[in-house]
């Protein structure tokens, strides 16, 4: 297994987007993480800075489809090599330099099950009363992979784009092995913070997610969760 930070994202006709993540990326990393792009069949964006290899990332083509789904397909396969799986999305950039040291540090200080996240500007963080954590989404996770593995997923397999990262808060907070970085700030520029437009790839995340409040709320979702921790215990 590697001691590096595998970063999973999954893009959509998000060009400009991609272009500040992967920029940002660029300027932050001391080289101890690899950064894996998921890219649909039928998506022709991003052809020109795969073929001039502008950055020195892993490209992957799939059908397109709901990109939890994606992300699964891609977590479990990297974390057979990897000892920490990071998900992004593509309206995402790391504004500190050397985030990488201290969540890896950070994950070996917690072990096998930790969930570590960062400060992400969002308006909607609180308090819960936790040492060294806050936010009520873990919405960009840095996961040991021991949980991918064991549990064959890294995002709830009943959702689609949503929810999941309430998933995860609630998974660490049973298992004891959340931790936040207020310091490491990861912004996720996401248009209901007005920090970029409403477009047709986040149209279509929202489309896909119909019936998942439901999902959340479910007796499934309740058993799932005991199971998984379980499982991981």
């Amino acid at each position: 297994m590697e001691n590096k930070i595998c970063v999973l994202i999954p893009t959509r006709k998000r060009l400009v987007d991609f272009k500040l993540f992967a920029d940002s990326w660029v300027k932050t990393t001391e080289g101890k993480s690899i950064v894996v792009v998921a890219i649909d069949t039928d998506d022709n964006t991003y052809d020109e800075i795969i073929s001039n290899n502008v950055y020195p990332f892993i490209y992957e083509r799939q059908v397109s489809k709901p990109f939890l789904h994606i992300l699964n397909d891609m977590a479990v396969r990297y974390a057979e090599q990897y000892d920490c799986i990071a998900f992004l999305e593509d309206d995402v950039t790391f504004n500190t330099y050397g985030w990488e040291t201290p969540i890896l540090n950070k994950q070996n200080e917690i072990g096998k099950n930790s969930i570590i996240w960062c400060n992400d500007l969002s308006n909607d963080s609180v308090k819960y009363g936790m040492p060294g954590n806050s936010g009520n989404q873990v919405g960009a996770p840095f996961m040991n992979s021991n949980i991918i593995r064991t549990l064959g997923f890294m995002a709830c397999p009943i959702f689609n784009t949503h929810h999941t990262d309430v998933y995860w808060l609630e998974l660490g907070k049973k298992l004891n092995s959340l931790y936040w970085f207020s310091d490491i700030i990861i912004e996720h520029r996401h248009y209901c913070f007005d920090k970029r437009p409403y477009d047709d790839t986040a149209k279509k995340v929202n489309d896909e997610a119909k019936g998942e409040p439901e999902r959340y709320h479910s007796q499934e979702y309740k058993n799932n969760l005991i199971r998984d921790v379980e499982k991981l215990k």
